[in-house]
């Protein structure tokens, strides 16, 4: 299984208002994808807790708009140590700006 988050997933959904991927985000259980699945010479990071399993990231595809928007937002509240925190809040208003709504099932389960 992998759901494929972050910008990878945000530019499938909008390919002309969304920065180009530099890296290859998802949610699985397998550190190793099938050939094919990211683009070659990308970095691939993978995420996995098991509270995920059984839950609606617990699937193969993309992330939904509302879906990116709610792990945006729940990871916003701390300074990453990747010095990354502004580039996350203009993802966030610019998902806003695009319609995403905050899945607050989905935010408790990314927050605890």
């Amino acid at each position: 299984m992998a759901l494929i988050i972050g910008s990878t997933a945000l530019h499938e959904l909008f390919p002309d208002k969304v920065r180009s991927p530099k890296d290859f985000d998802y949610f699985g259980r397998e550190t190793v994808l099938p050939v094919g699945i990211a683009p070659a010479d990308t970095k691939i990071e993978p995420f996995w807790h098991d509270s995920f399993e059984g839950t609606q990231l617990d699937r193969n595809g993309f992330a939904t708009l509302d879906e990116l928007y709610t792990i945006k937002v729940s990871h916003a509240y701390w300074e990453l140590k990747n010095g990354s925190w502004d580039k996350h809040m203009c993802d966030i208003l610019m998902m806003q700006d695009l319609g995403a709504k905050l899945d607050m099932d989905l935010h408790k389960l990314l927050y605890s």
